[in-house]
This record gives C-alpha cells, sequence and structure tokens, in this order.
C-alpha cells in the first residue's frame, strides 16, 4: 500500500521502471548470443519480482483514484416531475422585447 506518499512520484516511479524493464529486453534482443544468457538469467531471476512491484502499484493507484472519486462526488438533486405554470415563461427585462416571452 502506498502510505504517505506522493500518488504522482509514485507513478513516475513506476513508468520509469517500466520503461527501463522494456529497454533491458530489447537490449537482451540485440545482444551477442555469450551475452543474451546473462539477461536470460537476470529476467528470469528478477522479473517475477519487478511484475509483482508493478502491479502492486497499479492496483495501489487504482485504489486511491477510486477512493478520490467516492469521496469528491458531487450531489445532484433530481428535477421535479412537474412544473409551475409560472416557470413556463422567460421574462426578458433587458432585451429590446419587453415582456415575457412563452
Amino acid at each position: 500500500m502506498l502510505l504517505n506518499m506522493d500518488i504522482e512520484l509514485v507513478s513516475f516511479v513506476n513508468t520509469k521502471l517500466c520503461r527501463r524493464l522494456n529497454k533491458l529486453q530489447v537490449d537482451k534482443k540485440r545482444a551477442s548470443p555469450n551475452v543474451q544468457g546473462i539477461y536470460e538469467s537476470m529476467s528470469t531471476t528478477m522479473e517475477p519480482s519487478f511484475d509483482k512491484i508493478t502491479a502492486n502499484v497499479v492496483s495501489s493507484i487504482d485504489n486511491l483514484w477510486t477512493q478520490f472519486k467516492n469521496t469528491n462526488q458531487r450531489f445532484v438533486p433530481t428535477l421535479p416531475w412537474r412544473s409551475d405554470q409560472s416557470h413556463l415563461y422567460l421574462v426578458c427585462e433587458c432585451s429590446s422585447h419587453c415582456g415575457t416571452i412563452s
């Protein structure tokens, strides 16, 4: 859980981590066969941890966003089914057409 941390900073660091992991995968494909073995063993060892970390961060951000939306929801009053007859007329006092328009 992300406690007492700025959500934008956490999202930024998570994005940087994902980009770095993607860059490592691209580098692994471009590397010589000797070096590809090192990349492969490193990714086999570390990739599950990175996947778990990024999944936890995304889940925490989603939870915080949902919580924010729920606490900042505005009340929207319902409209009445019927209106007064007087509400059906528009008074244009500042217009060149004096009087009421129906």
